[in-house]
């Protein structure tokens, strides 16, 4: 089985952090890496990303917005999903990414 990278970027999202995070880890298909992104935030979003340091991977940055939190997920993980319009397969992201 590949390992999946689930990418969360956040930014003040401590009302509903605990639900994103509690879905991802809820998937059926177990080859997964969560990895949450902390664009910055200035609310309870890391005091709540510490509740779940054994099971995610947790990045923080200066807020620097969503598409650079995105950007900073994709460099941390092996694979991601690349919506090729021919077949929708998982994409090998290079290690310099």
């Amino acid at each position: 089985m590949e390992l999946i990278s689930i990418i969360i970027p956040v930014y003040n999202a401590e009302k509903y952090l605990r639900e994103a995070i509690d879905s991802a880890l809820q998937q059926t298909y177990k080859e997964c890496e969560v990895i949450v992104v902390d664009d910055g935030s200035t609310d309870n979003t890391p005091k709540i990303l510490l509740e779940y340091r054994s099971k995610i991977q947790i990045i923080s940055q200066s807020n620097q917005g969503s598409a650079a939190a995105c950007n900073t997920g994709v460099k941390a993980c092996l694979l991601y999903t690349s919506p090729s319009p021919r077949d929708g397969l998982l994409s090998r992201m290079p290690s310099s990414a």
